[in-house]
């Protein structure tokens, strides 16, 4: 079976699981996923379509409030802050899903790993290394490297809070690895002959899918968190962010001098973002723990 074979079997298979089924009858999940989803499309398009450049400085007149042409008034800078707004939204959510994408791909095969042969040395090895780096105060180590290198840029920041990102994820994969090792369906699969390999992608990974999904929610909300807390000590990228966008109002004093529009709507968006990535993560928890629906009623 060629590999584009096998990848379009393993997507009708995970499509007509009872995990797919459950997530396409979870409110919160269809809620927070139509929400992420807008954000990030009227992002993707109003920034692409925006006749202000934000790298530009001093093409407006600054500090105006909002006007018709200006939804959301201008900067200290003379920039449109609307403009400014949709950069900042798509980069923040740029950084965020880069660094879910690499944790996420980086947790799961460390965890499988570690907690599929669970109790050997190469469990021993990948656990203790990851303790070791989960010790480690990661904010404080972002700012430092951030701090000594001159020019920063968004896939940069990216590798920077992914490398720090990893060792939670990695022990929480693990541990529900160990537990699922243990199930009678595993046991049949290896009594029916499957290798290792095609236990952990079709018996293991499908029924993983709902942690693994909850955890890149977790690690995308981390990591837009990470950006704009950087980004507000002014170590952030080049490019605008939501976090920079902070940085310039405060710098600014934009909450004193009562620039509303300026430091108002970028909290509102982030709001959003993690409004919906909560339900997202609150809906695969659901599926992965039914027990939490009955409690919630939603």
């Amino acid at each position: 079976m060629t590999l584009l074979g096998f990848a379009r079997r393993y997507l009708v298979m995970v499509k007509e699981s009872m995990i797919f089924k459950d997530l396409s009858r979870s409110t919160k999940f269809k809620s927070g996923l139509l929400l992420l989803l807008s954000v990030c499309i009227i992002s993707l398009i109003g920034s692409r379509l925006s006749p202000y450049d934000v790298r530009q400085v001093g093409y407006l007149p600054p500090d105006r409030p909002p006007t018709l042409e200006h939804p959301l008034g201008t900067d200290s800078f003379g920039r449109d802050v609307f403009s400014e707004l949709l950069v900042g939204t798509l980069n923040s959510l740029q950084v965020g899903f880069i660094v879910g994408f690499i944790v996420t791909l980086v947790s799961v095969a460390l965890g499988f790993i570690a907690g599929y042969y669970g109790g050997k040395r190469l469990d021993a090895i990948i656990s203790s290394i990851t303790r070791i780096f989960l010790v480690i105060p990661a904010l404080p180590v972002m700012i430092l490297v951030s701090a000594c290198i001159r020019v920063i840029t968004i896939h940069m920041l990216a590798l920077i809070i992914s490398a720090f990102s990893w060792p939670f994820a990695t022990l929480v994969i693990r541990s529900q690895v160990l537990s699922l090792r243990e199930k009678e369906f595993v046991n049949l699969a290896k009594a029916s002959g499957l290798n290792d390999l095609r236990i952990i992608f079709e018996e293991l990974i499908p029924n993983m899918l709902p942690y693994i999904g909850a955890n890149f929610a977790s690690l995308v909300s981390w990591a837009i968190l990470a950006e704009i807390g950087l980004g507000i000590l002014g170590l952030g990228p080049m490019e605008v962010t939501l976090g920079i966008i902070f940085y310039w109002s405060l710098v600014h004093l934009a909450l004193i001098r009562n620039l509303w529009w300026w430091w108002f709507p970028p909290i509102l968006v982030f709001m959003l973002i993690f409004s919906s990535l909560y339900l997202i993560h609150s809906g695969l928890d659901e599926v992965a723990n039914p027990r939490l629906k009955r409690v919630t009623g939603l």
